[in-house]
């Protein structure tokens, strides 16, 4: 399976990468050849001893997939390293979990008609709809009356069954 198959690798950069290559102990070091490649265009090496993982800056072109390849055998290896699933490491290194939408997610996300994963500050989740009021986002009673505050550590988007839906995207960024 790709890293790119899995929810958590919406919105993922080459900083996040990055990032979590140095959590890992595998620090930024020099490219033993190029810092442009004909293949993977600018990208950075991480590691140590005899292991080295490529980062291009970008992966998401359609007419060359050498960097996407090179990006997801770097993460399956990392992964297997650090006794992560894959997908588990993506979710290290992207959690998706936002503390509460934009104004603009939840409108592009269907308003006050579409339905929210909330996680309380206990742990619980809930299913609720929010609502836009004063230029945020709200949390509503059953009543359809807005909630005076927002006492949730974190929030996704769901379709009405709870299936967890993809963070609504504007030109490829996360609103």
């Amino acid at each position: 399976m790709n890293f790119t198959d899995f929810d958590e690798a919406q919105g993922l950069t080459a900083e996040m990468v990055r990032a979590a290559y140095e959590r890992l102990g595998y620090p930024l070091r020099d490219c033993s050849k190029f810092t442009v490649c004909a293949f993977l265009g600018n990208h950075t090496h991480h590691g140590k001893g005899d292991i080295d993982f490529a980062v291009p800056d970008s992966w998401d072109q359609d007419d060359n997939i050498r960097p996407r390849r090179m990006l997801d055998c770097g993460l399956q290896l990392a992964a297997s390293i650090g006794d992560f699933s894959l997908q588990g490491l993506l979710r290290d290194i992207n959690p998706r979990w936002r503390d509460r939408p934009s104004v603009a997610a939840f409108q592009a996300h269907g308003g006050w008609k579409a339905w929210w994963i909330v996680q309380h500050r206990n742990g619980c989740l809930e299913i609720v709809k929010l609502a836009e009021y004063n230029g945020a986002v709200w949390p509503t009673h059953d009543d359809g009356q807005v909630a005076s505050s927002w006492n949730f550590q974190g929030c996704w988007p769901c379709h009405e069954n709870g299936d967890r839906s993809r963070w609504p995207e504007r030109e490829g960024m996360m609103l």
